[in-house]
Parts: structure tokens; C-alpha cells; sequence
């Protein structure tokens, strides 16, 4: 035998192991295929499960309300009237204020916008009042605010109050 002879059984031999770790190689990467297909859902039902399992957690954690024997009352726009009167609080208008309204009434306004201690504090210069929401109650409309301005020893403060309107005019203050 030749050294030629002999190195080709070898290379022959050295062909079919090739052509097995080839086929293991393609084995392999089909295994790792699958592995990352099988990481990615799992990951996707572990982000589901986690997100079932937070639902239930927060719908335990914030019951709904209970209303009792009383259903919540319906939400309303912003009347006018209790508007204009909030208007000229702002503006200041008081000879408005007293033409338009009777002594009652802004005797209360001026009780819902004390505050401090034993309520002996009071705005003296409303600079803004905000609208909160309106609620319909029968016949009457309940419109809440938040007033801020100067209180008479000059810091600043806030006071919420709210306006009952029947008919188109301010019936009440609390």
C-alpha cells in the first residue's frame, strides 16, 4: 500500500464523522430554537398570569362603593347663578353682591369662608375660586368650590363652600 492508499480511507472515514456533527450541529440549533421558543412563552403567560394576579389584588384591595339604601345622587352642570355669584365674589363687587342677593345669603357666604380656629378667621379678598362638580338633588342643584384669597391676617388661604340653586337662583350656602 501507498501512502496515497492509505490517507484515503481516512479522508472517507473523516467525511461521514463530518456529515454526523453536521447532522448533531443541526440538532443542536434546532434544540435551541425550541428552548427560546419555549422562554418566550413562558414569559408571556408569566406577564399575563402576573397581570390576572394584580387585577384580582386591586379589585380586593378597592372594593366598589356601597351606597346602602341611598343610590349616589346624578352629576349636574355648573348652574348659572351659583357661576354669576362666584363671579362677583372675585371681581369684588360688593354693591353688586348686595343689589342681587339678600342679607341671609351672603351672611352665610361670609360664615363658609371663615375658617381657622373656633371659624374667627375669614377671607377678606377672594382671589380665586374653583369649581369642583355639581350634584342634582331633586329640584335643587348642589355646586361645590374652593375659594382662595387673603384671610384678615393677611396669609393666604382656602375655604370650600358649596351654593344650592332652585329655579335658577342661590336658595343656600354651606
Amino acid at each position: 500500500m501507498t501512502a496515497a492508499t492509505q490517507d484515503r480511507p481516512a479522508a472517507a472515514g473523516q467525511g461521514q464523522a463530518g456529515e454526523a456533527d453536521q447532522a448533531r450541529i443541526a440538532e443542536g440549533e434546532a434544540a435551541i430554537r425550541a428552548l427560546r421558543f419555549v422562554k418566550r412563552i413562558v414569559l408571556v403567560l408569566l406577564f399575563v398570569a402576573g397581570l390576572g394576579v394584580g387585577l384580582l389584588v386591586y379589585r380586593a384591595a378597592n372594593p366598589p362603593l356601597q351606597y346602602g339604601n341611598l343610590p349616589p345622587l346624578t352629576e349636574a352642570a355648573e348652574p348659572a347663578a351659583a357661576d354669576q355669584l362666584t363671579d362677583l365674589l372675585v371681581a369684588g363687587d360688593e354693591s353688586k353682591l348686595a343689589q342681587d342677593y339678600d342679607s341671609d345669603l351672603l351672611q352665610n357666604l361670609a360664615v363658609a369662608l371663615t375658617m381657622g380656629p373656633n371659624a374667627n378667621d375669614p377671607l377678606v379678598q377672594v382671589l380665586d375660586i374653583q369649581y369642583l362638580g355639581s350634584v342634582a338633588q331633586g329640584a335643587d342643584i348642589l355646586s361645590f368650590y374652593v375659594a382662595t384669597g387673603t384671610m384678615s391676617d393677611g396669609t393666604d388661604g382656602e375655604a370650600g363652600f358649596s351654593l344650592r340653586v332652585r329655579d335658577g337662583q342661590v336658595v343656600g350656602v354651606n
